[in-house]
């Protein structure tokens, strides 16, 4: 019973795929068993083992179960089987064996052959075919495939039982006017595709020359393997692999470049449902240089670089006009503003669904305008929606009140370290609606007098009295209020700056500040002396 099964087979029970991974006994049972990993994990109850005693792997955790041998999977079918099972919705017909019913030489009844000859015709004109999920395991002949449908332009043939990358390469090679091609979902164990279609140089291509969209979704591809079949679609504009665990893309395989093995004519990329953490890791698809669409949804994606990149490492996607980064883990408005850089001629962000915007009290139209506000003036598009130039210039208005605040709160002279921290749009702002007014906080000017004072020790003879002293102040106004403090004439007065018991250092340079002599200290000594004059 067993014998009709094979390892790697894909096969499909109640229309649930699977394939085959062990064939053989279990310890403790008696028998043979079917080792499958499902495609759907859910159905699956562990990853291969049995009493402890491993018998396969599965490519995902707890996908894998044991079925008996002789339970029977359904019917695999051949793909023009599937279309006319879809679209003649007559089971799976011979339609070359229906003939008229005769009788004496006369024809008395065709039995339906007039409805199935205009389903055949229709067929033949079909340009879009879905046959995702139909238990397609292999091609049919190339002429046949031709007959059947030559206008098909857009072919989904995801989710079937595929093995061999060469069987979805054979149906290819039958539509010469294919296109668009989706093989999401299958599970590939042989990728080698022979090439035997001759091209117009004289050089072999093979069904996939002329492929100019390519869904790859669930397919559990690792880059080493995808390296293996990019390269077999030279003329693809767009590709969609998401959902296939990719958390980045090697720069290079081996001595081959990524330029090599992505399309040079790709205009559009789809890495959703990845595990893609920052953008570093997709780093080397900047290289491409006509991709224009970039979607990075529902990865978990923080950050602009990695744990272990440089910061000062440059990581530009000038190309890019459009960037999908919704649903991912972006927390802080830094990385707003570093896809002005990184990104700098976006045109339309989708970044909706972020930890950004569900901080405690702050509104949607807030985080709005305070997104467009800080996004270069390129960005025309947000969220599927347009920037108006009067919403522009609010949000922009808007958001510089909100830097003015923030100045507000620190001591007047620190404004510049915050907006080169956090606001790299400033001068473009301020440029284009004028800098906005502060009003200082007192509180903060009052912490900051406290964090620009010294603590200073003067000492006259016998005499000592300590003061808190503004380190922005001159030697010169220093004297006057030691000879305050010590009944002192100024001019008379020299100072002796002592630095943690450290020889001392006079004071000479009346426009000099304290500070410049004081240096980082927040406590220092002063010997205070008073000039004599020689006189005759």
């Amino acid at each position: 019973m067993a014998g009709r099964f094979h390892v790697n087979q894909r096969v499909s029970y109640s229309t649930s795929l699977c394939t085959i991974r062990y064939i053989g006994p279990v310890e403790g049972t008696a028998g043979e068993w079917l080792g499958v990993e499902w495609d759907e994990p859910l159905r699956g109850k562990h990853s291969g083992e049995h009493a402890g005693k491993k018998y396969f792997d599965c490519a995902v955790t707890n996908a894998g179960s044991f079925i008996r041998p002789n339970r029977a999977p359904d019917p695999p079918l051949t793909f023009v089987q599937a279309l006319r099972k879809k679209y003649i919705d007559d089971g799976v017909v011979d339609v070359s064996a229906q003939r008229p019913i005769e009788w004496g030489g006369k024809v008395v009844q065709e039995i339906g052959f007039d409805k199935i000859r205009q389903k055949l015709r229709k067929l033949k004109e079909l340009k879009i075919v879905l046959v995702d999920g139909f238990q397609i395991a292999n091609a049919d002949p190339v002429e046949l495939i031709t007959e059947t449908c030559p206008e098909i332009e857009d072919l989904n043939l995801s989710r079937n039982l595929f093995q061999s990358l060469q069987s979805v390469e054979a149906i290819c090679r039958g539509l010469p006017k294919l296109r668009s091609l989706r093989i999401s979902g299958n599970r590939f164990s042989s990728l080698d595709v022979k090439a035997e279609v001759e091209r117009k140089d004289g050089s072999l291509g093979t069904g996939f020359d002329n492929i100019t969209s390519l869904e790859l979704e669930e397919t559990l591809l690792s880059w080493e393997e995808l390296a293996k079949i990019l390269p077999l679609f030279p003329s693809l504009q767009v590709l969609d692999l998401s959902l296939n665990r990719l958390s980045s893309i090697p720069r290079e395989f081996g001595d081959t470049p990524i330029t090599k093995i992505l399309a040079p004519k790709l205009t559009e990329l789809k890495l959703e449902r990845n595990t893609l953490s920052n953008i570093s890791s997709i780093l080397p698809v900047s290289l491409l240089p006509n991709l224009r669409k970039l979607l990075l949804a529902r990865n978990q994606i923080s950050s602009i670089h990695g744990p272990d990149d440089d910061p000062e490492m440059p990581t530009v996607f000038e190309n890019i006009r459009y960037l999908d980064l919704s649903f991912n883990s972006i927390s802080t408005f830094k990385f707003i503003d570093a896809i002005n850089s990184h990104f700098p001629n976006v045109e339309g962000l989708r970044i909706t669904h972020n930890p950004l915007y569900e901080v405690p009290g702050m509104g949607s139209d807030e985080a709005h305008m305070l997104t467009v506000g800080r996004l270069s003036w390129k960005v025309r598009l947000l969220n599927f929606t347009t920037i108006t130039i009067q919403e522009r210039t609010n949000a922009e208005l808007y958001y510089l009140g909100r830097i003015a605040k923030e100045m507000a709160e620190v001591a007047e002279g620190e404004e510049e370290e915050i907006i080169a921290r956090q606001h790299p749009r400033w001068n473009e702002l301020c440029k284009a609606h004028g800098k906005p007014i502060v009003n200082r906080n007192p509180e903060a000017d009052r912490q900051s007098l406290g964090k620009s004072l010294i603590n200073i020790e003067f000492v006259h003879n016998d005499q000592s009295v300590v003061r808190k002293i503004p380190k922005n102040l001159t030697v010169s106004a220093l004297k006057g209020i030691v000879g305050i403090l010590f009944a002192m004439r100024p001019l008379k007065v020299t100072l002796e700056i002592l630095l943690d018991d450290a020889n001392g250092r006079l004071l000479e340079d009346e426009l000099k500040r304290l500070e410049v002599y004081a240096e980082e200290h927040k406590e220092v000594k002063m010997l205070v002396k008073e000039a004599y004059s020689a006189s005759l």
